[in-house]
């Protein structure tokens, strides 16, 4: 459906792409899906991930933290000092259970790997 509704919208942007702005936001995100990062860590575990997180994000990754106990998502569960998964577009790569290996993920995904 998504792609049906770029598709409808194609003609549109070539006409007059000064007003297909968001249109073009859409397709590039649909074509080059950004990663998304869900960092399961106690708050105290949290300063560890801290440094691979702010890279993570300076690199265009979406990122949350979800608490070891939340609810959400329960097939990425929480393991002892913390883990991130990284997903790209609906394909998960293997959990990344340090910081360093945050790094290698997302180095991975982005050279088009995952």
């Amino acid at each position: 459906a998504a792609e049906r509704t770029l598709r409808a919208g194609l003609g549109a942007s070539r006409d007059a792409p000064q007003g297909a702005c968001a249109l073009h936001a859409v397709l590039h995100e649909f074509l080059h899906p950004p990663a998304v990062v869900v960092l399961r860590a106690a708050p105290t575990e949290r300063g560890l991930w801290q440094d691979a997180i702010g890279q993570a994000r300076r690199d265009g990754a979406q990122v949350y933290r979800l608490a070891p106990a939340s609810a959400n998502l329960k097939d990425k569960p929480y393991q002892a000092g913390g883990v991130a998964y990284v997903c790209i577009g609906v394909r998960c790569l293997a959990p990344a259970r340090t910081p360093a290996e945050l790094d290698a993920r997302l180095r991975e995904a982005r050279a088009g790997r995952a």
